[in-house]
């Protein structure tokens, strides 16, 4: 099963950074990939990741994919959840996805694009 996310981010015309943070939560384990416009920026990394993607000017026009895959590991509870947290731009935005996998070890997989614009 797959969620997804769809959002446009405004950034500015300066020189701040623009930061994204995803944190995998309810005590399971994930792993994201993100891509710039089709370019590879993180492969795979294990839970939470931070990440400088560049200034406003740099951003402006291109798209951002994160793609998160969760295990459920947690033997408390079979919910998964992601949170986005994009900083840097005109305001800080923050998005929460959860879903409940069906079975103990199950998996889900959550993809986000964000469309940067100014």
């Amino acid at each position: 099963m797959t969620t997804t996310l769809t959002k446009f981010y405004p950034v500015k015309t300066t020189k701040d950074v623009v930061t994204l943070t995803v944190t995998i939560g309810d005590s399971q384990t994930g792993i994201t990939a993100v891509s710039l416009d089709g370019v590879p920026l993180v492969p795979g990394h294990l839970d939470t990741l931070t990440l400088e993607l560049g200034t406003g000017p740099d951003l402006k026009g291109k798209t951002l994919v994160c793609t998160t895959t969760i295990s459920d590991v947690s033997a408390e509870t079979n919910r998964t959840s992601v949170t986005y947290d994009l900083e840097g731009g005109v305001a800080p935005y923050s998005h929460s996805l959860e879903e409940t996998v069906s079975e103990n070890g199950g998996k889900m997989s959550y993809n986000a694009s964000f469309w940067f614009f100014s």
